[in-house]
This record gives C-alpha cells, sequence and structure tokens, in this order.
C-alpha cells in the first residue's frame, strides 16, 4: 500500500474514525475553555459551551477516545497538548466528566467506520485492552462495524490486524506523524519531522528509511487542503 493509500484512508472526510490513545493524566485549566470550545466548533462544528468551572484535573486510565468526521483524533489531542501550555506528554487538558464530553461528540456519530488504536506505550497494548475498550463504548451506545482496522504499535514492528491481508510496516508512523503535521500546518506553525529521530537508538539503515519516509510525508504537503474544517487530500 502506497502512502498516498494510507493517507486516503486516514482523511477521508466521509468515515467517522475512532481514535484510541495511550493513558495520560489531563490537566485542563479553566482559562483554556475559550480555546477549547473554539477548536472543537471550528473543526467538529459542536458547540460544548465549556465554562471556566468546567475545567477540573482528571484522571483517564488507559483511553482517550474521541470520535470526529474528517480528522482524526490525535489532531484534538495534539492540539490540547500545545493549549495546556506544559510540555509534559503526561500533563494534557481534558475535561471534568469524561463521558459527558465523549458523550457531546460522538452525538452524531453512533456507527464507528474505522478504530484506530494510537499509542507508543507497547505496555498497554494488549488484545485485551483492546476488548475492554471496545466493550466500554459499547457500553454506551458507541456501535462498531465488522470492518473496524486496528492499529497497533509494538517495540517491533508496525502491524495492521484483524485479518487485513497487507501488513505494511510504518503505517502507524505515517499515520501519527501526519495528524502531528496536519495540526502544524493548520496552525502555520513549523514542524520538523526529523526531532523524533534520534540516530543514537537506530542503526544506519533504520535511520535512513526513517528519513526517506518524513522525505516521502513532506512531499505530500502541496497536496493538503481545508475545506469547511474538514481536512482531506486533494486528488
Amino acid at each position: 500500500m502506497s502512502i498516498q493509500s494510507i493517507l486516503n484512508i486516514i482523511m477521508n472526510p466521509k468515515k467517522n474514525v475512532l481514535i484510541d490513545l495511550d493513558d495520560s493524566v489531563f490537566d485542563f485549566k479553566p482559562s483554556h475553555a475559550k480555546s477549547i470550545n473554539q477548536y472543537i466548533k471550528g473543526f467538529l462544528g459542536i458547540d460544548l459551551n465549556l465554562q471556566p468551572k468546567h475545567m477540573v484535573q482528571y484522571r483517564v486510565s488507559k483511553t482517550l477516545p474521541l470520535v470526529e468526521k474528517g480528522i482524526t483524533s490525535a489532531d484534538i489531542h495534539n492540539s490540547l497538548r500545545y493549549l495546556s501550555n506544559t510540555p509534559e506528554f503526561t500533563n494534557l487538558p481534558l475535561i471534568e466528566g469524561f463521558y459527558e464530553f465523549y458523550r457531546l461528540v460522538t452525538n452524531n456519530f453512533k456507527d464507528i467506520d474505522r478504530f484506530f488504536f494510537v499509542t507508543s506505550r507497547s505496555d498497554v497494548f494488549y488484545d485485551d485492552h483492546i476488548t475492554k475498550t471496545k466493550k466500554n463504548l459499547e457500553s454506551r451506545g458507541i456501535r462498531f462495524n465488522d470492518n473496524n482496522l486496528v492499529f497497533r504499535y509494538d517495540k517491533e514492528n508496525f502491524s495492521r490486524e484483524n485479518n487485513i491481508e497487507c501488513t505494511i510496516e510504518d503505517n502507524l508512523e505515517i499515520l501519527y506523524n501526519m495528524n502531528n503535521h496536519i495540526y502544524k500546518i493548520i496552525n502555520n506553525q513549523p514542524w520538523n519531522h526529523m526531532t523524533d529521530l534520534d540516530k543514537s537508538n537506530l542503526s544506519e539503515e533504520d535511520y535512513n528509511r526513517k528519513v526517506e519516509l518524513v522525505n516521502a510525508i513532506d512531499s505530500c504537503d502541496r497536496n493538503l487542503r481545508i475545506d469547511n474544517y474538514k481536512i482531506f487530500l486533494n486528488s
């Protein structure tokens, strides 16, 4: 599968996408209410009407599931991360009453067309975690079809599961980097793809392969367009 094909899967605005991000501690400051309102309303068309009184420190165990149409929740995740003005990955913003927020966001998206897990922590990424998460969401009225895709990350390789014939190395890396990059493009912020490529931890072959990968992603930039708050790949 080509990078173009993967991007088409990721950014198809006609599909609903559920993304499960790994567990973290979230710190939502009262001053973030206005910014979060603007971001969610702009990209999802949903007015949450958050007030400063809604913002409290909140602990989420294992999952941060969000559902949107046309963009992935990694965009929201990263945006909230930057809005929080905290450099630590484990100090991210979320809303008091997590499932109430989830209910608001998913109100119009009851049928999940694609189901992604995005995480860099292999220790929390086991089949039982996937199963428990899906059951948890289903108990709250979120339905899954039979063709959900699960992107799974582990320390050895990237794989696409659920009996999908094609297994492609780096598909999750492309997904995550493109989400991150799209956010930066939207906000006119430069992003160095090479930031996370620590050569000391990679063989020369792996390092060169990753350089080729991010260069290929860069070449897709000119095709990115934003229309009616939806992200899609211009053919």
